[in-house]
């Protein structure tokens, strides 16, 4: 732990010192800051007689109260973890691939149904043109199926495009700051002047007014790296697939032709990958999104204002305003928060160790 102190100047007339304070900030390495100010500034307005210039206002008392304990600024800062955490890429993500089933993903036995059917009309085609009609009725619907099915295969590229560039090490910066407490009092009465050069009082020297404040918030600010690459193997094949659908519904397709372009295992191997991809999305929702770094502030400060309004007297002295106010932060560990106690979990460390982040 460390001490600076910074003396606030103030000025000096007959020997005396007026005004000024003094500022301590408080430290340790890698751990809280501590800031503690308690300034006191007067007012000093001189009359035109050199005499009168010895009044002044005394600092007034300062507000009743003190600042949150060391233990209710990391609770809150461990609350506000949950509420700033950014939404997971990963959601958004499987909301988009949701969209590739949303009339519906082949089964199995739809392949064998369209091998079966495609085979059928290739035969069927090469019966002649009396059976044209019947040819037509199968082949056109049995087509906008599987063309249905290759323009899935295409959207999925840019689906998982985006799944690799959002899971994988992109920063998000967030914040949350809590509700301030506030108030303020003020009273009106007769104000006791100092004499600068005695150090002792005037007594009553004329009204004058005293203003209480009060103010304390807390808010937390946090940065995130979302870490979860997906395989690279699946995202290389489903790039393949995507080009290849595409290079098909480029086509004007016969039942021939598709029997040449389709091997009927691609398929099921398409369906396959993207269920390996898909899986590792899932599993990014769990300890994918990474609090790499976290600091909860407290900022706490009373301030006492008392000034002359009328002078009864030939002294005039201004006014005196005294602030005490301390500052607070703490740093957060990864996934703990700010407690500091916790074990992190064989994955968790990995992960940390994969970014790089020291723990």
């Amino acid at each position: 732990m460390g001490t600076k102190v910074h003396i606030v100047p103030g000025n000096e007339s007959y020997g005396i010192f007026r005004g000024g304070g003094s500022e301590r900030i408080d430290w340790a390495s890698n751990g809280p800051m501590r800031l503690v100010r308690d300034i006191i500034v007067y007012d000093v307005i001189p009359s035109r007689r050199v005499v009168d210039v010895n009044a002044f206002v005394p600092a007034p008392a300062l507000p009743s109260g003190s600042a949150d304990t060391d233990n209710t600024v990391r609770s809150k800062g461990d609350a506000a973890i949950g509420m700033a955490r950014p939404a997971s890429p990963s959601v958004n993500i499987l909301t988009s691939a949701g969209e590739l089933a949303q009339d519906g993903l082949p089964t199995p036995p739809d392949l064998l149904r369209w091998r079966s059917s495609v085979k059928d009309l290739i035969q069927l085609g090469r019966d002649g043109a009396r059976d044209y009609v019947a040819y037509n009725f199968a082949w056109k619907p049995l087509e906008r199926e599987i063309r249905q099915y290759y323009r899935q295969v295409a959207k999925s590229d840019q689906i998982v495009r985006d799944a690799n560039r959002n899971l994988n090490r992109r920063l998000i910066r967030v914040g949350h700051e809590y509700p301030a407490n506030s108030t303020t009092t003020s009273s009106l009465g007769s104000i006791i002047g100092g004499n600068w050069k005695t150090t002792g009082t005037l007594g009553a020297i004329g009204s004058g007014g005293t203003v209480l404040t009060t103010m304390s918030r807390v808010w937390y600010e946090g940065k995130y790296l979302y870490y979860f690459p997906l395989p690279k193997d699946a995202v290389e094949a489903n790039r393949g697939y995507a080009d290849e659908a595409r290079s098909v519904l480029g086509l004007r397709l016969s039942p021939e032709v598709l029997w040449n372009l389709a091997p009927w295992s691609w398929f099921a191997d398409w369906i396959s990958n993207t269920d390996t991809i898909m899986g590792s999305i899932s599993g990014a929702l769990s300890d994918g999104m990474v609090p790499v770094e976290g600091w909860v502030m407290h900022h706490y400060q009373k301030t006492a204002h008392s000034f002359q309004m009328g002078s009864t007297t030939r002294y005039t002295a201004g006014g005196t305003k005294r602030t005490y106010e301390t500052k607070l932060r703490f740093v957060s560990a990864p996934y703990i928060g700010f407690g500091g106690v916790g074990t992190l979990s064989a994955k968790q460390l990995s992960i940390l160790a994969a970014l790089g982040v020291k723990h």
